[in-house]
């Protein structure tokens, strides 16, 4: 929605699509939220900056970084007046070629700006955009927890969420899990469903801490909505500390699903205290290993924490 909510009285917005057509109901909901989309897919980095050029375009959102399918080399010949960064690349790009970078006081405190060779323009709130936080429908579906038999997830448990992608999870965060699980019995860490390899290495170093093979329970990837609503029913979802959720944590803070995490140094180090600080949970955000630790300790531990926690996250969506 970030496109479509432009005040159209003061900006066109020109859409650069650099991948083919995939038919996919979210590449459309994207470019839907344009004035008008231009094909690059098809030209090289030098036909697309001339394009770019020719458009006359004011100022250049890099929705690419360095990523997989990114083109940096049409945005190094400089085909518009200021070229910014934003959501791509979470960190600096180095790049002499991105004037600015879109961050937040949190995301980015003063003390990491030198870090950037971009100029950091730092949004009052967070940078990570939620629009669907704002829909009555994602919310009324999200807030009351579905039926945890629907999502193949084992009742009478508490249910530890940590549904990232697999290479975000190191080994002392994964180690620090474990403890959780083998301190309180009655928890259930439920991860994505990985390459089987993943799989069962994760439950390898589990097995060998001690920790039974139904302790974990590996889901599958489901259409946002219903992902939403099974989020819904966790009790409480841990953040990986190296690289943070930031599609991840949002979800679970519009299912209302209490978020903890560890912030670091680094902009994806942050990504997921920029939003707890924006949604009213600052208290769910540590510094140390230890206190993240202690924290999740606290939460599991004390009558009624979780409970607490998600009526204050539900009365802040």
């Amino acid at each position: 929605e970030m496109l479509a909510w432009h005040d159209r009285k003061r900006f066109e917005l020109i859409a650069y699509s650099l991948a083919a057509d995939d038919g996919s109901a979210a590449r459309q909901r994207v470019l839907q939220g344009a004035d008008r989309v231009v094909d690059l897919s098809a030209v090289d980095d030098a036909a697309a900056a001339r394009q770019i050029a020719a458009d006359d375009i004011d100022l250049l959102l890099d929705l690419g970084g360095f990523n997989d399918g990114a083109r940096p080399g049409i945005l190094a010949r400089r085909p518009a007046r200021l070229q910014l960064a934003w959501l791509s690349f979470m960190a600096t790009s180095g790049a002499p070629w991105i004037d600015y970078v879109l961050v937040d006081p949190v995301a980015v405190p003063d003390t990491a700006r030198a870090d950037f060779s971009e100029a950091c323009l730092r949004l009052p709130g967070t940078f990570f955009p939620c629009a669907y936080a704002a829909s009555c429908a994602y919310a009324a579906s999200c807030v009351t927890p579905g039926l945890r038999e629907d999502f193949a997830l084992p009742a009478g448990k508490r249910l530890l969420a940590a549904l990232h992608a697999t290479y975000k999870i190191d080994p002392q965060t994964f180690a620090d899990w474990l403890e959780l699980l083998q301190r309180h019995a009655d928890c259930v860490l439920v991860l994505l469903a990985a390459r089987p390899e993943a799989q069962r290495r994760l439950a390898a170093y589990a097995a060998a801490a001690g920790v039974e093979a139904d302790r974990l329970c590996f889901v599958p990837a489901l259409p946002h909505a219903e992902h939403l609503v099974r989020l819904a029913c966790c009790d409480l979802v841990l953040d990986t500390p190296q690289c943070n959720g930031g599609t991840s944590t949002a979800d679970a803070l519009v299912a209302g699903t209490p978020v903890l995490t560890l912030a670091g140094e680094t902009l994806a180090q942050r990504m997921a205290a920029s939003l707890l600080h924006a949604a009213g949970q600052a208290d769910m955000v540590t510094c140390t290993r230890a206190d993240y630790v202690a924290r999740a300790q606290a939460l599991l531990s004390e009558p009624g924490g979780l409970r607490a926690q998600r009526e204050r996250l539900a009365a802040a969506l």
